[in-house]
């Protein structure tokens, strides 16, 4: 056999003759972006180029601030968030005397002390991994490795960071001051505040700068960007009023509960999930929502159980489409660790509840549909966008989610992939056909990749990108979903979806039906509807503990294998089946080889071309259910 094509080369190839110009990228854009959006930009570029070198300004006559008595939910809640850091990957790499700090899955040298000044400016740092930097979260992980014996490693670097970018002096350009920055980083302090008892000098400066944080991020919101980011600046607004005892503190929960309400309803759907259609996203969101919701009950109860009532009925989205190993899926922009995970969640909304006298009713665990099904053993559920089957039970249970929804907002795509019609799949309690998830952010090959269809479980036209992904956030043309359908059987359950992602191609649409036969096997198919020379091109992508083999000399039936369980995946209507290597990210910057199925067949061939994922071969395109293949799924 023919060593296994790799696919982030491949791209490569493919996004060299397929490339659109700039001009067609920037038209594109400017047709999806909202002219509110824009203007927010240009005003803040021009006002940046007129005043390059403005500093962020001490803040004139501004009282002394103080912190909030700790009471005892505040206590367990900032060690509940430092105990759930201790099983982190960054945390591990933590080595803060010695140096190092773990940034985005890499353990980076930024001395002891931190060189601030340095590194600001340094190209040898990443700058996303500067802004991590200055989120001060790695802080957090060194008392969760170190425990108390680090607190005045801790009180130490917070004093030289103060020293390094004063107000008075460091210019509003600078990463320290950014407002995403401030929004993580207020936080991390009040944690810090709430468990430990720093040195009085440094206490009354470290709270005095708290104040002027939030001071100057009520007057920067970003409105700009909007999404998950304004979301933010809201839970630092929030969360600094309810530690600083300052006469401004109820303008910043002001501001915050005014952003909320003109952003909630288009942030966050009618069935509960957060609007840029990413679990990691999703569940950043919810944990801040948790944590405002804590930190204000004592000041505006109102604003506590509005917060709470929206994270739980977000929870109560998330709770079906999780994998039966209790995590989120890797679509869109996703990866473990940089969010709050579903345990943490959990717990948040548990002490949330009790800090409101409410009783607990979250469970965060995937439970049997309420929908009415014919099958003991198989459920299925529809939520939202997401069509989900899940059989069997307890640890060996298994699962598809297809995700049927469009990308992300039209006007903010940034965390979008070129996805539609996207799939996963578990077996017997564990993952099996896995999203690529999200490596960088960082403009470059392996982000070209994570994002361009290729990467994800779904049909292609040629391998060419569905959508027009490229830079580190930019899309210009999107397909757009045009199908959703569940379908019902006596036999089974499916659903169909259809997008119109290649257009240009002369594809009015690509039609995929994913069954789930209640022996447990699984039916996948596609159909483009139009003419184009260019060949359809479906891949799969395996988790990498996955291995693959062929069992005859066709090519279109293969063994997969996984710690004892194993099936077999049958190709039906493919030309030609090979074998890929690709990328499989569970966190930033950690990146598994996985084994890739790329299935084949000419655009000419008006049949469907697709799988089965069953205990026992189906060799022929005859034993394709079919209800499956009939319109109504009679």
């Amino acid at each position: 056999m023919n060593s296994p094509l790799d696919l982030e080369r491949e791209l490569q190839d493919i996004l060299r003759q397929s490339r659109s110009g700039r001009l067609r990228r920037a038209w594109g854009i400017t047709t999806h972006y909202r002219w509110s959006q824009i203007c927010r930009r240009v005003f803040r570029v021009v006002r940046e180029r007129l005043q390059p070198q403005r500093v962020v300004g001490d803040w004139a006559d501004a009282p002394t601030a103080r912190y909030r008595a700790t009471s005892e939910p505040l206590t367990q809640f900032a060690r509940l968030t430092i105990d759930f850091r201790s099983d982190l990957r960054a945390t591990a790499l933590n080595d803060l005397q010695g140096g190092f700090v773990g940034l985005l899955g890499e353990a980076h040298n930024v001395g002891y002390p931190i060189r601030w000044a340095e590194l600001s400016s340094s190209s040898t740092l990443p700058h996303l991994a500067r802004f991590h930097l200055h989120y001060h979260e790695f802080l957090l992980g060194e008392l969760a490795r170190r425990g108390d014996s680090c607190w005045e490693l801790v009180w130490q670097t917070l004093a030289s960071w103060l020293k390094a970018f004063p107000a008075a002096t460091t210019l509003r350009t600078s990463d320290a001051w950014h407002p995403y920055c401030i929004s993580r980083r207020i936080p991390v302090w009040c944690w810090l505040l709430i468990l430990g008892e720093p040195p009085a000098r440094l206490r009354d400066s470290l709270t005095s700068s708290l104040a002027t944080q939030a001071h100057y991020l009520s007057r920067h919101l970003e409105t700009e960007l909007g999404g998950n980011h304004l979301l933010e600046n809201v839970a630092a607004l929030a969360i600094a009023a309810g530690m600083v005892e300052h006469p401004e503190a109820n303008q910043w929960l002001a501001t915050a509960a005014r952003t909320w309400d003109g952003e909630k309803a288009e942030q966050i759907l009618l069935h509960g999930e957060h609007f840029e259609r990413s679990p990691m996203y999703h569940c950043q969101v919810v944990g801040n929502l948790l944590r405002q919701s804590i930190m204000v009950a004592e000041i505006d109860r109102r604003m506590a159980n509005e917060w709470l009532e929206t994270a739980l009925r977000m929870l109560k989205f998330l709770e079906p489409i999780l994998h039966p190993d209790g995590e989120i899926p890797l679509l869109g922009d996703s990866g473990w660790e940089e969010a709050p995970n579903v345990k943490e969640l959990q717990a948040l909304a548990e002490l949330a509840q009790r800090n409101l006298n409410r009783s607990s009713t979250q469970s965060l665990h995937p439970a049997p549909s309420q929908e009415a099904t014919s099958h003991d053993q198989l459920r299925v559920e529809t939520v939202g966008p997401y069509w989900v089957a899940r059989w069997g039970g307890g640890a060996d249970e298994s699962f598809v989610l297809v995700d049927g929804g469009e990308v992300g907002p039209q006007h903010l795509p940034a965390h979008a992939h070129a996805d539609l019609t996207n799939l996963e799949i578990s077996l017997a309690g564990k993952r099996w056909v896995v999203d690529s998830g999200n490596f960088q952010y960082a403009p470059g090959s392996m982000r070209d990749y994570c994002r361009a269809s290729l990467a994800h479980n779904v049909m292609t036209v040629g391998g060419r990108n569905s959508c027009d992904v490229w830079g580190g956030f930019r899309m210009g043309r999107r397909g757009k979903i045009v199908a959703f359908q569940p379908l019902k059987h006596e036999n089974g359950h499916a659903i169909r979806v259809a997008h119109d992602g290649y257009l240009q191609l002369g594809i009015k649409r690509i039609e995929r039906v994913v069954g789930v036969e209640s022996s447990g096997t699984v039916w996948v198919f596609d159909r483009a509807e139009g003419t184009c020379a260019e060949p359809l091109r479906g891949f799969l992508h395996f988790h990498p503990a996955v291995e693959c083999s062929t069992v005859d000399d066709s090519g279109k039936v293969w063994t997969l294998s996984r710690e004892g369980e194993s099936r077999t995946i049958t190709f039906i209507g493919a030309s030609q089946v090979s074998l890929a290597n690709g990328w499989v990210c569970s966190a930033f910057g950690v990146r598994e080889r996985g084994a890739v199925l790329v299935y084949e067949s000419p655009a000419s061939n008006k049949l469907p071309i697709g799988w089965s994922l069953a205990r026992s071969p189906n060799k022929s395109a005859a034993d394709f259910p079919k209800w499956l293949m009939n319109n109504n799924g009679n």
